[in-house]
């Protein structure tokens, strides 16, 4: 999570979805906390005099693994898209890194 933007200023969990849709257009559509809680990082005791910078906090990446099989309904051998849609909350900033399918 982006603990430095405005966007998680709430300190709450974040959530959305990932989406599947194959050739089709059939579509399938998880809400990702269901599988992992995506919490905000540790508070912001340890700040220094210019906003937006925290000493002492680091972005830690957490893991999110959706078995492929819970993308009931889409043919997992003939994907169009993968998608993550922002529609669970009103704001939140994440990152995102090394997305991978693993059969």
């Amino acid at each position: 999570m982006n603990y430095l933007s405005n966007n998680n200023n709430d300190r709450k969990p974040k959530t959305f979805s990932a989406v599947i849709v194959d050739t089709a257009g059939a579509a399938k559509s998880l809400d990702v906390s269901k599988y992992a809680t995506l919490i905000f990082p540790p508070s912001r005791e340890y700040a220094i005099g210019i906003s937006g910078v925290f000493a002492g906090q680091k972005t830690i990446l957490q893991t999110v693994r959706i078995p492929l099989g819970d993308f009931a309904g889409v043919n997992l051998t003939s994907v169009r898209a993968v998608r993550f849609d922002f529609d669970l909350q009103d704001k939140g900033a994440v990152f995102m890194n090394h997305i991978a399918f693993v059969k």
